[in-house]
């Protein structure tokens, strides 16, 4: 049976520790001078090297052929081999997940440490995911951690560092573990297609490295499984049929509708990743982290490190298109919808409302400004009109009519209405001065839209669209509009 990717290149030496050079570099100096420490505590994701580091420094501290002044092991003595090969009597190895009691340090821990190493410097104990051991049994390690033998050395790894107890901490040399790039997890990726003799593609590289969310583990598990299709010359179509599908694709493009303003298509996007069964909640999660990734590249012009480069040239184009005032209302929106998923039996609903927030929000500034704009023009002009259309005091002498109707649709439209001014009427648009932001909004509701606009066309027997200009001193308007009249008025007269 074939040998894991994982396994089979593994690092045995730290020169080929891939992305971690800020932890290889000081430990190799300590192993090279003889001045290491006797506890160690490896903290960061799962799958970057935590384990892997460990061992190499048992390796190296061990090792018999290594000369004075270096620092990596040979390879080639008995005790690199025992450990090579998992049956060295001086590497003691503890799944703490599965050892969490008192007992278990006790026994393969604290009566194991009184006995010397046999054939080697150091007795060597990794502990791995540290932070489930209980506490009892951190409190009974303590004592060994504070005065260990001189030939004792402790590696714990975590990845959860905030639960491991500072007692704990504070004796232990830490060394945090960074999640590798992009280019580090295919630069590695690449070492093992050529080892393996195998042709492959370097945007599927980075694909893979993608999808493994910075897991050097996962990456070449994902990439072995390419490999086992037995293919020699390895193409896009080939790795489809292994790499998982991912959503962030969609969600990119869905973001890119949203910067666009194209509320059609990031509707009919919502419909087709419905019906595909994905996760809402998870992909609205991941539009989120775009659009925080685009302000982020608008803010430093500087690319994610931990994405593809052609995604991240995609990203910087929607950051340079958005602006960054879009990208923070963008995202403001998103934040404020996506507490609503949970307590909703529609899922889509939340990411269907902020569809209509932000897509419909350039849409409204446009009908104002065409309006403010014809405005300006025809106060230039003479004012007059085309034959057989009616203006502002035809609009006016039947307003009440207007109100009277809307009654039998919305209760609470007419005192929005009744707060209301009629500011100018061009033909087609009919511009309404309000006071009160709240009552802007419940206008530019598209219920509330539909019902005017049907009602305006029975009344008026013409299309008339509704602009709401928010203005919060109407003394000022009355001034500057002739022949204004106060809707309130008439309403109560």
């Amino acid at each position: 049976m074939s040998q894991v990717l994982y396994l089979k290149y593994r690092p045995k030496l730290f020169s080929e520790v891939i992305g971690q050079d800020h932890i290889t570099k000081t430990l190799e100096n300590q192993v090279s001078t003889g001045k290491h420490v006797h506890s160690y505590i490896f903290t960061g994701g799962r799958g970057i090297g935590k384990t892997t580091v460990a061992r190499l420094l048992a390796k190296a501290l061990n090792c018999t052929e290594r000369k004075e002044g270096q620092s990596e092991p040979c390879g080639k003595c008995v005790n690199c081999l025992a450990l090579q090969a998992g049956n060295s009597l001086s590497i003691v190895e503890i799944d703490a997940a599965s050892h969490t009691g008192v007992q278990d340090v006790r026994d393969k821990i604290i009566e194991n440490a009184r006995f010397a190493p046999a054939g080697a410097k150091y007795k060597i104990f990794i502990i791995d995911e540290a932070h489930m051991l209980s506490g009892a049994a951190f409190n009974a390690l303590l004592k060994t951690l504070e005065e260990p033998p001189e030939y004792i050395v402790f590696v714990l790894a975590t990845t959860e560092i905030h639960k491991i107890p500072a007692t704990i901490l504070s004796r232990c040399q830490k060394f945090d573990f960074r999640k590798p790039t992009i280019k580090d997890i295919v630069k590695k990726l690449e070492i093992i297609s050529e080892e393996e003799k195998i042709k492959i593609d370097k945007s599927i590289l980075e694909r893979i490295a993608y999808l493994s969310m910075g897991g050097m583990r996962d990456a070449e598990s994902l990439l072995g499984q390419i490999l086992s299709l037995g293919v020699k010359d390895i193409k896009n179509e080939d790795a489809d049929i292994v790499l998982p599908k991912s959503d962030f694709a969609a969600a990119l493009d869905f973001f890119q509708y949203l910067v666009n303003k194209d509320g059609r298509n990031a509707i009919i996007s919502i419909l087709s990743l419905g019906e595909a069964g994905i996760s809402f909640k998870h992909f609205f999660d991941n539009v989120i982290e775009i659009a925080r990734k685009a302000l982020f590249y608008s803010m430093t012009g500087q690319d994610d490190e931990f994405l593809p480069v052609d995604i991240n040239k995609k990203i910087s184009v929607l950051a340079e298109s958005a602006k960054r005032d879009g990208l923070l209302k963008i995202l403001d929106i998103l934040l404020a919808r996506r507490v609503e998923i949970n307590n909703l039996d529609i899922p889509s609903l939340p990411l269907e409302m902020a569809v209509a927030e932000i897509c419909g929000e350039e849409s409204r500034e446009t009908e104002c400004e065409t309006a403010e704009s014809q405005n300006n023009a025809k106060e230039k002009t003479s004012g007059s009109r085309e034959p057989n259309s009616i203006g502002l005091e035809e609009i006016r002498e039947r307003w009440q009519e207007v109100l009277n109707k809307v009654k039998d649709y919305n209760h609470s439209l007419p005192f929005v209405l009744n707060t209301a001014t009629l500011l100018d009427f061009d033909g087609k648009t009919l511009l309404l001065g309000i006071r009160f932001k709240l009552h802007k909004e419940k206008l530019e509701d598209g219920k509330n839209r539909e019902i005017l606009t049907n009602i305006l066309k029975s009344v008026y027997n013409k299309d008339i669209l509704i602009v709401a200009k928010l203005n919060e001193t109407p003394g000022e308007v009355s001034n500057e509009i002739d022949d204004e009249i106060d809707v309130e008025n008439e309403f109560k007269a």
